[in-house]
């Protein structure tokens, strides 16, 4: 005889539990994202730190982009000098956490430094950079940022709204400042936020949904355009469609993710 009662109490609980949580989505998911504020989930620090890395990272490869672009020593210098500014913030908690990456951290910035100061290639001074920008900021991320935070997209979709909002203002100021040489480090700086940005994007691409063309699509196009010459500044920079592209991402980011809400 066919059973016509439904299922059990139990089962009906635990067919609407999957269900729940398949309509959430996880950090890793390609259908179902996590949405709101992920400092309700995570707390501000942490979202905080995870972007704090990304913007630090930004500044390794201006360093290291424009230097071997054909830039000059100086500027990577200082680029170097920010970055090494940045992480001395996030230092006594890394240290802490993980002091052996703390310790290769710091010897790497000191062997770029001076190697700098030697008179290095551009081209081996961008090998010993990379490195820093890639897997010892992964480590520093790991010591500061809980697991559970860093692997959320939505954290990770956050700190891309960062970065694209800074390379905006970074990129406008390299238009308006004062003198040469603050227009240009302000430039280099923003093709150091345009990588990171296309950076985040690749992770969270499986993620962003109907989003998906408009966020990668609208910060690939700026390299033809107004990154066309790389990290080196040139006459004219368009400013206008800068802020325009991060309007669009930064809005695509909030609808997909639900940052309205924030």
């Amino acid at each position: 005889m066919r059973n016509t009662r439904g299922p059990s109490p139990f089962v009906a609980a635990a067919l609407a539990l999957v269900l729940a949580l398949a309509g959430c989505g996880g950090g890793g998911s390609g259908g179902g994202v996590p949405k709101g504020n992920p400092d309700l989930r995570h707390g501000p620090a942490a979202v905080d730190d995870y972007s704090a890395v990304e913007l630090l990272r930004a500044l390794v490869v201006a360093s290291s982009d424009s230097f071997y672009a054909g830039g000059s020593a100086g500027d990577a210098r200082t680029q170097l000098q920010r970055a090494r500014a940045a992480y001395d913030v996030l230092a006594p908690r890394v240290k802490a956490k993980d002091p052996v990456v703390d310790r290769e951290v710091t010897a790497r910035f000191n062997l770029l430094a001076r190697d700098l100061h030697r008179g290095v290639a551009p081209d081996h001074y961008r090998d010993l950079a990379g490195p820093l920008g890639d897997q010892l900021m992964d480590g520093v991320s790991q010591a500061i940022v809980p697991e559970k935070a860093r692997s959320d997209r939505g954290l990770q979709a956050e700190a891309l709204r960062r970065v694209t909002t800074r390379l905006a203002a970074t990129y406008d100021a390299s238009a308006s400042a004062a003198d040469d040489t603050t227009a240009r480090l302000a430039f280099e700086e923003s093709w150091g936020l345009w990588r990171r940005a296309l950076s985040l994007t690749a992770l969270i691409k499986p993620n962003l949904g109907s989003q998906k063309d408009t966020v990668a699509g609208t910060l690939n196009g700026l390299r033809g355009t107004a990154l066309k010459q790389g990290p080196t500044i040139f006459d004219s920079p368009p400013t206008q469609k800068v802020d325009s592209a991060g309007t669009k991402v930064v809005d695509a980011l909030s609808k997909r993710f639900g940052f309205d809400a924030l």
